[in-house]
């Protein structure tokens, strides 16, 4: 388990079985390689050098080094999982330039707002 900090030291997320969940365990993507697929089937964010950035290459959240337990309901995160993966038709991943620059949007407002990424022709 990978656990995500955002712009404060707080622990917001965390990665498991290439799924991202919020710390209540609330399921906001799925990662396809770097790439991380949201509710609506399409790309988000990218995780890369222990950072995740959305697509303009702003920073979302980044790895927190230290370890704490985190109690996981490992059957709920695989089924909403389950849920979203059908959802996702194009594959393609986006290249971002990244920069040291934090989003201001948090996380989960970034996940259940962002627009779908168009397909590229």
């Amino acid at each position: 388990m990978t656990l995500l900090n955002g712009n404060d030291p707080s622990d917001i997320a965390f990665i498991h079985n290439n799924i991202l969940a919020l710390i209540d365990g609330t399921v906001m993507g799925v990662l396809l390689g770097n790439c991380v697929f949201g509710n609506d089937g399409g790309v988000k964010a990218k995780f890369f050098q222990h950072t995740l950035f959305d697509l303009q290459g702003r920073i979302l959240a980044r790895e927190n080094p230290r370890v704490r337990p985190v109690s996981v309901d490992n059957e709920r995160l695989i089924d909403q999982a389950w849920k979203m993966i059908p959802l996702i038709k194009n594959h393609n991943c986006p290249i971002i330039d990244p920069t040291n620059d934090w989003s201001t949007m948090p996380l989960e407002d970034h996940f259940l707002s962002a627009p779908k990424m168009a397909a590229a022709v």
